[in-house]
């Protein structure tokens, strides 16, 4: 398969072969997994001022673990690469 463009963004991947385009989040979603989901999400700002909460403590008071964090580039941008749970009613979510 090739790349495809998430809808309403700059940013193009591939998808597994059981998730397809949804209207309801900027991403995918697997038909068969409700809970199984590839989301975009949009802060704005500079990256360098945007990134200052991506710490254990920041995302603790937001009702998340983190799990891990690594630094990384994309092409020649600066980028993370986050893994953390969160709970929402009753439900954990790894993302």
């Amino acid at each position: 398969m090739d790349h495809v463009r998430v809808n309403g963004t700059n940013i193009f991947i591939i998808p597994p072969a059981t998730f397809e385009f949804t209207d309801n989040y900027k991403g995918f979603q697997n038909l068969d997994d409700p809970f199984s989901m590839i989301m975009v999400m949009e802060i704005p700002g500079p990256y360098s001022e945007t990134t200052i909460g991506f710490n254990q403590e920041m995302l603790e008071a937001q009702g998340m673990e983190l799990i891990s964090l690594t630094e990384d580039k994309v092409s020649e941008f600066d980028g993370m690469l986050i893994e953390l749970d969160q709970d929402a009613g009753g439900v954990i979510f790894s993302k």
